[in-house]
């Protein structure tokens, strides 16, 4: 069964990060981080080169990994 994935954003005031999470629910990516922003479908704005961009590195690796556990609660 395939999980999920939800753009989230980490708003830094002059921009963003943006990775895409496997999840369930929403929900259960703002339960474990703080300061994400859950986007259930992409902005209007969003285009195929932002896509591809969120797309490139995966959650899991390691490098995204140390990133994502300084915003868990």
């Amino acid at each position: 069964m395939n999980v999920p994935e939800f753009l989230t954003c980490y708003d830094y005031g002059q921009g963003g990060i943006w990775l895409y999470i496997e999840a369930e629910h929403p929900s259960q990516i703002t339960e474990i981080y703080r300061d994400l922003i859950v986007f259930e479908t992409p902005p209007s704005w969003w285009t195929e080169e932002y896509e591809l961009a969120a797309r490139k590195h995966r959650s899991t690796d390691p490098q995204w990994r140390e990133w994502l556990n300084q915003f868990k609660r």
